[in-house]
């Protein structure tokens, strides 16, 4: 049985192999927290949601994919207002450069 940790871990290490960047690592990450946690002990969990993703998507199209392979309703503004805030959260704690 998958830890979140472990499944944050594993979501990493196959998106970073996939060629994405920083930006949908911190998606997937917050798809799982937030949304797909209770998915995480699934078999193929984090391929499935890896697959979720494409080069150059906008956020609405990387929701409609989740959705359609979870069988979510996550709506697109919730997840935007999401990242927003968990960005908001990563440069208060970031110290400032200069």
């Amino acid at each position: 049985q998958a830890t979140g940790e472990a499944v944050m871990a594993q979501l990493e290490e196959q998106m970073i192999a996939a060629g994405y960047e920083e930006t949908q690592l911190r998606q997937a990450h917050a798809l799982y927290a937030y949304a797909l946690f209770s998915y995480g002990k699934e078999e193929g969990f984090t391929e499935k949601l890896v697959g979720c993703f494409t080069p150059e998507q906008t956020d609405e199209e990387l929701i409609r994919a989740v959705n359609a392979a979870f069988g979510t309703s996550i709506l697109p503004e919730e997840f935007k207002a999401l990242l927003e805030e968990l960005h908001e959260k990563s440069a208060e704690e970031e110290p400032a450069s200069g």
